[in-house]
């Protein structure tokens, strides 16, 4: 089940960087050069909150 290890990965390096999980993943895909303006979709104040939470920091290789 491949996608339950990914999720339990970033579940993981959300708790390490102090972030929510929807950060994280949406942190990563910040970092794709290929990805010049993502879409974040929310239908809450509070989603949007946390998306914005997403971005203003960088995940290391570590």
């Amino acid at each position: 089940m491949y996608w339950k290890e990914k999720a339990r990965a970033v579940c993981d390096v959300a708790e390490e960087v102090d972030k929510t999980p929807v950060q994280v993943a949406l942190n990563c895909r910040l970092q794709k050069e290929a990805i010049t303006s993502p879409i974040f979709g929310a239908t809450s104040h509070e989603q949007v909150e946390e998306n914005i939470g997403s971005i203003g920091w960088r995940l290391t290789h570590e």
